[in-house]
């Protein structure tokens, strides 16, 4: 079995700052809804039953025809797929067959907040496709940096990031400064994203609001709360749209939950005091049209991007590279 590589953003004192953080804030750090095996399961059981990417082969489809758009433009025979964020690893399973129908050798590394979803990850590819694994690497996204990257992965071979699924979860402008800072000139970044659907971006969020607010979405929101000690019940989980505090022109679901009855948690010492009425940012989910995720590609310094929808517009995946590119796609 290859081995994990833990970096530092995942050492104990540096999650305690984060915990305290989140505690102190009454916002909640997203990695913290996948820090144990237990979350992971729940996760991958609800994006089982509530993803687009699991029922609908439209979805499915555009996965594979990205990554053959890919292979036919790409002259080498060897590339690096190196996914950021890769879950349980469905969709690079796609991409890695699609690949190697087409005579691409790729070696895949996965990187993910929780150890738990790397392991699933590779066990995935490992019986799906058996294309050689790098050591997953368990990283903090944003903490990860150009330095990192060659040390966890020093091979020559060109590079395909495959960025999937974590696009809802981080602000629109830190991600693509992540992409920018990670890309060497040649690289290419598949980007995978989910779609508010249709013209009107009020209504396509409500369109797709049901996959967030549902019983096994709350079930599992609940579940860091309460082994935290704070009384938090699915019914206390309230569900809405906002737009983008950054005034970025996207909108966003927040899960958001009241407290029914004060509490006061006691972590390391620190006290934290959540009175009645408190309100507590559980989660929240951007979601992009078409436009601007090229908008948000090309001003970080990518080719303009080639694009495949599904037809239900729920979800898209942009092929692109950074610039003074060899590759030609």
């Amino acid at each position: 079995m290859t081995p994990l590589l833990l970096h530092p953003s995942q050492y104990p004192e540096a999650i305690r700052r984060e915990l305290h953080d989140s505690l102190r804030s009454g916002t909640i750090n997203h990695r913290f809804h996948y820090d144990s095996p237990r979350q992971t399961l729940r996760w991958l059981s609800l994006h089982e039953k509530h993803s687009p990417a699991r029922h609908d082969r439209g979805v499915q489809k555009i996965y594979r025809t990205a990554a053959a758009h890919f292979a036919a433009g790409f002259g080498g025979r060897n590339v690096t797929v190196i996914s950021l964020g890769c879950g349980g690893g469905h969709k690079d399973l796609d991409v890695l067959r699609a690949l190697g129908s087409r005579g691409v050798r790729t070696t895949y590394a996965p990187a993910d907040i929780s150890a738990a979803m790397v392991t699933t990850a590779r066990e995935h590819i490992r019986r799906g496709c058996h294309a050689p694994c790098a050591p997953g690497l368990v990283v903090s996204l944003t903490a990860l940096d150009m330095k990192t990257l060659t040390q966890w992965i020093p091979s020559r071979h060109p590079r395909l990031f495959l960025c999937f699924g974590i696009l809802p979860n981080f602000p629109p402008r830190e991600l693509f400064g992540l992409f920018r800072t990670l890309c060497r000139p040649g690289d290419a970044l598949m980007l995978g994203a989910n779609l508010a659907p249709g013209t009107d971006f009020m209504g396509g969020m409500r369109r797709i609001l049901p996959q967030y607010d549902n019983r096994e979405m709350r079930e599992w929101l609940c579940l860091f709360p309460r082994d935290h000690g704070l009384p938090l019940t699915p019914a206390d989980i309230r569900f809405s749209i906002s737009p983008c505090p950054a005034k970025t022109g996207l909108y966003r679901i927040d899960a958001r939950a009241r407290m029914t009855r004060g509490t006061t948690l006691t972590l390391d010492g620190e006290k934290f005091r959540y009175p009645r009425g408190r309100i507590l940012n559980l989660f929240y989910s951007y979601r992009h049209q078409p436009s601007t995720l090229v908008t948000g590609l090309v001003r970080s310094g990518f080719t303009l991007p080639s694009t495949f929808i599904a037809p239900s517009g729920e979800e898209g995946v942009c092929l692109t590279v950074r610039s003074n590119s060899v590759l030609s796609i």
